[in-house]
């Protein structure tokens, strides 16, 4: 039986429900309260699982410019030497699939072409930013005034999300972790010529390369980088 279904938020999670939920023969609106005018966002790691994920729903890897890693090592955050590295060039062998790394925007980019494209694609609106969800009634309520019912819908959107509280205790609050992650993108030719880091930029052998504070026991610091947009 084919099912009406609403999805609130044209992210990664909104996006990669429509696609699947579209190929299960399903009919999918989506409605995303930004225009897409300009895609944010650093870089992230695809795992096995995750990319064997995306394959079955027919993602093109090559066309989102993704890079493979085939390896994962650590090192002194101040000295700079190597405390462990782990081979990854079995990981498609081992676990179905390689470690790969992708820039969200295209990520981004090809879940809303997989979603928007094909025999029986989402129909997606955008600047249509929610009012409202009324979860028993199966209805949503734009803040242009619109409503549209369906037989599901999906909140998928985000750590603000206007559906939690339909769903959850309007009591329940989001907790600090007194954890922070400060995301960048550097062009690899800014650094390729400074020495104290040449030897630590992927060559033939590209991966992921984790920078720890060895000194301080008490606090975790760490930073991560690894090459993407392949």
């Amino acid at each position: 039986m084919s099912l009406n279904i609403i999805i609130i938020g044209a992210g990664i999670a909104g996006l990669t429900a429509a696609i699947s939920l579209c190929q299960a023969g399903h009919s999918v609106k989506i409605f995303e309260k930004s225009k897409f005018a300009t895609e944010i966002g650093a870089a992230l790691n695809l795992n096995p699982n995750g990319a064997v994920t995306l394959a079955a729903l027919g993602f093109s890897f090559d066309r989102a410019l993704v890079r493979r890693q085939q390896r994962l090592e650590s090192v002194c955050g101040e000295t700079l030497k190597r405390l462990g590295c782990v081979d990854l060039r079995n990981s498609e062998h081992d676990f179905g699939a390689p470690l790969q790394s992708v820039l969200r925007s295209d990520l981004h980019q090809e879940l809303l072409h997989l979603a928007t494209h094909g025999s029986n694609q989402a129909a997606l609106s955008l600047d249509s930013p929610i009012r409202r969800i009324y979860a028993a009634e199966g209805r949503v309520e734009l803040e242009s005034g619109e409503t549209y019912t369906a037989d599901l819908i999906i909140a998928a959107d985000g750590i603000h999300s206007i559906g939690r509280g339909e769903v959850f205790s309007n009591d329940l609050m989001l907790a600090e972790t007194g954890m922070n992650a400060f995301r960048f993108l550097i062009p690899t030719e800014n650094i390729e010529d400074l020495q104290s880091l040449k030897s630590l930029i992927p060559g033939e052998t590209p991966g992921v390369t984790i920078f720890i504070d060895t000194k301080d026991k008490d606090n975790e610091r760490h930073l991560v980088w690894y090459d993407c947009h392949g």
